[in-house]
């Protein structure tokens, strides 16, 4: 006797995903005062910078050789490979970081080409230094120049990477 099979389609029924959980309540947190009704006093909301910007010459005091703050250990803005941070370095208020970057930046527009701080000239690299020491002489406290040299270096691979930018487009 042969034994015949027959094929019979199978269907699969698979019940629907239904995406249900359910939540613990919310804890909400309540501050004291709310900061849009506190009415702030403007002398407490203009920062008043750590530093004087004067000119050398209307500070007699020489700077001290022990309070000369090195350079970290790392490369600015390579904060992966154990680099750091210029602005948390540094630890100025915001106003005086700012003020002194972007005069810096001035500086380096006026005396240096668009290339990266390795081909610069040093001649025009130790002008740039003294005018930011010059004018800010808070910036001679630091060893070697590095808070201007690494406010260059910052702004001149970004400046160098710009015009790359602009040409590789235009071509």
């Amino acid at each position: 006797m042969s034994l015949t099979h027959r094929q019979h389609r199978v269907q699969r029924i698979y019940p629907p995903v239904v995406m249900h959980h359910c939540f613990d309540a919310e804890r909400l947190l309540t501050l004291s005062i709310s900061p849009l009704r506190h009415e702030y006093s403007l002398r407490a909301a203009i920062p008043v910078p750590s530093i004087t910007f004067t000119s050398p010459s209307a500070d007699p005091t020489p700077i001290n050789p022990q309070l000369i703050i090195r350079k970290p250990k790392g490369e600015v803005t390579r904060l992966s490979r154990e680099g750091y941070n210029l602005r948390d370095a540094l630890g100025w208020t915001e106003a005086v970081y700012l003020h002194v970057q972007t005069a810096i930046h001035k500086l380096a527009g006026n005396h240096l080409t668009p290339v990266p701080f390795l081909k610069q000239k040093a001649v025009d690299l130790q002008k740039v230094y003294d005018l930011a020491a010059d004018t800010y002489p808070i910036l001679r406290q630091y060893e070697n120049n590095w808070v201007t040299s690494d406010f260059l270096r910052v702004f001149l691979k970004n400046k160098s990477a710009a015009i790359k930018r602009k040409t590789a487009v235009s071509s």
